[in-house]
């Protein structure tokens, strides 16, 4: 009963970064651009057509791991004040 708070605050949290990294994603590639994805370290970046200012390309394990990080962090914070809220009650 007491973890199925965590597992919902932490899947909250897993939603709403997957939305903002679709919002702040850049999907510019067919334009000669580049698409990437990631929020709030871009984690994965393509292009296809012709490389002006060459990026590096791929998928960037250490940011994703560093975004993973960053999720859990707030989710705690999350849960942090919930209890504290619910306490004070």
């Amino acid at each position: 009963m007491r973890y199925e708070l965590y597992i919902k605050i932490f899947l909250a949290t897993v939603a709403v970064w997957l939305v903002l990294s679709f919002i702040f994603g850049k999907f510019e590639a067919s334009n000669d651009g580049y698409n990437e994805i990631g929020f709030p370290f871009v984690f994965y970046r393509s292009f296809s057509g012709k490389c002006f200012d060459c990026k590096e390309v791929g998928f960037f394990w250490k940011w994703f791991f560093l975004d993973i990080v960053t999720i859990l962090v707030i989710a705690f914070i999350i849960k942090v004040v919930i209890r504290k809220v619910k306490a004070a009650q």
